[in-house]
């Protein structure tokens, strides 16, 4: 997972979030913290922690170069 990917999500409101995000930023830290930052239906700075990126994003639909 990278900056520019197209992700599908999983877990959370498809009315809300919708189904897909464009990861615009990730911050991980040493400790396992951080967040990533998507781009989605419910706007441009929706934020999911790093930690728990496997229950958040199902699948990359489209990585960036």
């Amino acid at each position: 997972m990278k900056v520019g990917d197209l992700v599908r999500l999983n877990n959370l409101s498809y009315e809300n979030w919708g189904e897909l995000g464009l990861i615009t930023d990730i911050r991980p830290t040493e400790y396992g913290t951080g967040m990533i930052t998507m781009m989605t239906k419910a706007g441009p700075n929706c934020t999911i922690p790093w930690a728990n990126r496997r229950t958040y994003i199902k699948e990359v639909i489209s990585e960036s170069r």
